[in-house]
């Protein structure tokens, strides 16, 4: 919410909010996260920019990466894996590489 709410500003909010790796929500979920899982490239590009741990995980062991997996956003999932060198399976606490949550909910790119 306070991404769409930021848009506009979105570079503005970012510079004047530091550091963005210790703003979490009461799951442990960063900007990023929430980014990767809602789909909005555009801030996660602002967010890589800016120096944020891409592979940080949430209280349950979520990167963004998982959350990107989990809800589908082929375009954030693409942009995390090759605008980063990031751990491309790591496990969550339940086990769960992100492709692995990608398939169970069944998200294909369409190829």
């Amino acid at each position: 919410k306070v991404a769409v709410a930021a848009r506009p500003n979105m570079q503005a909010v970012i510079r004047g909010v530091r550091p963005l790796n210790h703003l979490t929500d009461i799951n442990g979920d960063t900007a990023l996260h929430w980014a990767a899982y809602k789909g909005h490239p555009d801030l996660i590009r602002l967010l890589m920019n800016s120096g944020v741990d891409l592979q940080k995980a949430d209280n349950f062991g979520s990167t963004p990466l998982h959350l990107a997996c989990l809800s589908g956003n082929v375009a954030c999932v693409k942009l995390l894996c090759e605008k980063s060198k990031i751990e491309l399976e790591p496990r969550d606490k339940n086990g769960k590489t992100p492709l692995l949550l990608a398939k169970s909910h069944r998200h294909d790119d369409g190829s």
